[in-house]
């Protein structure tokens, strides 16, 4: 028998060894080791991001109809009824002609809608003069100015990464606001080098001419 016609193509014994391949199991690793890794599983939020409507910018937090007049020439006048430092809960509700003296990423209070800037107002002027416990603002704003809305980046129940999807430093980042403190991926393929020929010896034999140790081993 002609031993060439036992032999196929390198096109038809690759797809021999394709069709035989699975996915690996998965596994769960801990986050700061999911970089590069491929998941497992679609992740999926439990929570919203951000979990409260915030502010996105130090300044005063009002009702923002009762800036609609004000202006460097004609400023509003709100009374500051709290001070709102961030990772504080807000004790005290706008109403009226009142505001919140409030710092980037701090809750909003109730019956707020928007918040104006520090630059937009007397604290950025201030003087002796400035009656205590009293604003000055100089410029309007409008409902949802500087505000970062409950949910705005991510609901909960959103799909936020695909399984198969390989990891990369942004994604980390978005699990990690999730709280996903361990990441489903697939293991990760253990590969082997098969070296053959007459020619090869192990390493701990000797060479003749034509003979070579087996490097790979």
């Amino acid at each position: 028998m002609d031993a060439s016609n036992s032999l196929i193509s390198v096109e038809d014994a690759l797809d021999q060894i394709l069709q035989q391949i699975v996915p690996l199991a998965g596994e769960q690793v801990p986050l700061p080791r999911s970089f590069g890794r491929i998941l497992a599983e679609d992740i999926i939020s439990t929570i919203q991001v951000p979990p409260f409507a915030n502010s996105a910018m130090d300044g005063y937090a009002i009702i923002a109809t009762n800036s609609q007049r004000a202006s460097p020439e004609n400023p509003v006048r709100l009374k500051v009824v709290e001070n709102i430092p961030a990772g504080e809960t807000p004790t005290k509700s706008i109403t009226g002609q009142t505001a919140a003296r409030i710092m980037t990423g701090a809750p909003m209070p109730g019956g707020a809608d928007a918040v104006i800037r520090f630059e937009e107002t007397s604290e950025h002027v201030a003087t002796d003069t400035e009656p205590a416990g009293e604003v000055r603002l100089f410029s309007a704003v409008k409902p949802g100015d500087n505000v970062r809305l409950a949910g705005e980046d991510i609901q909960e129940g959103q799909t936020i990464l695909k399984s198969g999807h390989r990891l990369h430093p942004q994604d980390v980042g978005v699990l990690a606001a999730v709280g996903q403190a361990h990441v489903p991926v697939l293991r990760r393929p253990r590969i082997a080098i098969l070296a053959t020929g007459d020619e090869l010896v192990s390493i701990d034999e000797s060479v003749s001419p034509g003979i070579i140790r087996n490097s790979n081993e």
